[in-house]
């Protein structure tokens, strides 16, 4: 159940931000940081519960394929806005890493957040 969660939770809260008028690029960094946040609370949950093969391996990565991924051009489209991934790129870098706190960090698309 934790896996599915942690897989789900980041298209929702993109859709959300969405909806409640963020941009594209917004939803992006949301679908990233709110999955790779949960992913790591749970992972220590369930390490915690003796759950082990979590220790290094992240919900995410038990989920493999069944990750939900956002076809973000195509969103963009139907939107009737664009979307640069690029500019995505750059936000989630700058939110996920403030000036001056710049190092290498997980795939966005992939998601994965050992815990």
């Amino acid at each position: 159940m934790a896996v599915r969660l942690v897989a789900e939770v980041g298209p929702l809260a993109a859709r959300v931000a969405v909806e409640a008028g963020a941009s594209l690029e917004v939803a992006f960094v949301l679908d990233q940081l709110v999955a790779i946040r949960l992913d790591r609370i749970a992972c220590h949950l369930l390490v915690q519960r003796g759950y082990d093969g979590f220790r290094d391996v992240s919900c995410i990565e038990h989920a493999g394929r069944n990750v939900p991924e956002i076809d973000w051009q195509d969103w963009a489209s139907r939107q009737g806005v664009s979307f640069d991934p690029d500019a995505a790129e750059r936000l989630l870098d700058q939110v996920m890493f403030p000036t001056g706190k710049q190092t290498a960090r997980p795939q966005a698309v992939g998601r994965t957040s050992p815990c």
